[in-house]
């Protein structure tokens, strides 16, 4: 048995993929319906984890998975406009909520 313990794991929504939740970017759904990028992760309410990549979060988009896993329909959720795409990985600019 290992001696480092349990790594929990989370899939994308996007490309479906399985990873180390240390390796995935946590979107969570503010009471406002403000989608944002929780850092830490360990903000409780809705949310989703992603590839750190522009191409795992248009899939999910694509296929209306986002909404899916929020309970939304779509028309209700917007997200924050401050996040930067840079290289396509997702950055959190300022702080959280």
């Amino acid at each position: 048995m290992s001696k480092k313990g349990h790594l929990p794991i989370r899939m994308c929504m996007g490309c479906r993929k399985r990873r180390k939740k240390e390796e995935m970017v946590r979107f969570v759904q503010h009471s406002d319906g403000v989608v944002f990028i929780s850092e830490k992760k360990d903000l409780n309410g809705r949310g989703f984890y992603l590839c750190p990549d522009l191409i795992c979060f248009k899939m999910a988009q694509k296929k209306h998975r986002m909404d899916r896993s929020l309970g939304t329909d779509g028309s209700l959720v917007s997200f924050d406009t401050k996040l930067f795409l840079a290289d396509g990985r997702f950055c959190r600019i300022g702080g959280e909520r």
